[in-house]
């Protein structure tokens, strides 16, 4: 249910980034994402992922969130967050119902880097969920501090409420947080 759910949310969010949310960017945004996939290319090089040879695009680690190896899914997914293009947010909320629980946690942890509002809810979600791992429940809890939604903010209360801690690593413009989970 959990995974129908979280698809059915990630196709509001395209058709939301497809109406023009986010979508575009100035050529200083356009020179730092050159810069980052250079960066990440080297680093893919040096981990036997990708050709020496080969141009990276935002779009080709996307599709890197698919591959057989887990490791190239976790790199994948921790780049699209260090790169921080709105393209990158449907596939990492996809990503969110993965089988693996490392790769949901790192997903989590990228959409909450990149303050993705409108991984709000699937976040909510996965934070919610009683039969998730703590280590995921927990990223997701940080990243919805990190995004600073108004709604977000609101689901974690409530998570407060039932005895989920949320602890101090978390970064947030929002101390109260902090003090109602203590």
């Amino acid at each position: 249910m959990k995974r129908i759910v979280i698809a059915l949310l990630a196709v509001v969010v395209s058709l939301a980034l497809g109406a023009g949310l986010g979508l575009g960017g100035s050529d200083l945004y356009k020179a730092k994402t050159k810069r980052k996939l250079n960066k990440l290319k080297i680093k893919m090089v040096q981990a036997g992922v990708l050709d020496k040879d080969s141009e990276l695009t935002v779009g080709k680690v996307i599709k890197m969130l698919r591959h057989d190896d887990q490791h190239i899914q976790r790199i994948s997914a921790y780049a699209l967050g260090d790169l921080g293009d709105t393209r990158a947010i449907l596939p990492l909320v996809d990503t969110l119902g993965a089988n693996d629980p490392v790769l949901r946690r790192i997903a989590a942890a990228a959409l909450g880097k990149m303050n993705a509002k409108l991984a709000v809810y699937p976040l909510i979600l996965v934070a919610r969920d009683t039969g998730e791992k703590k280590e995921v429940r927990c990223t997701a809890i940080c990243s919805l501090v990190r995004i600073g939604d108004t709604n977000g903010l609101r689901a974690l209360s409530g998570l407060v409420d039932r005895g989920i801690s949320i602890g101090p690593h978390c970064k947030s413009k929002h101390p109260e947080i902090f003090i109602a989970s203590r």
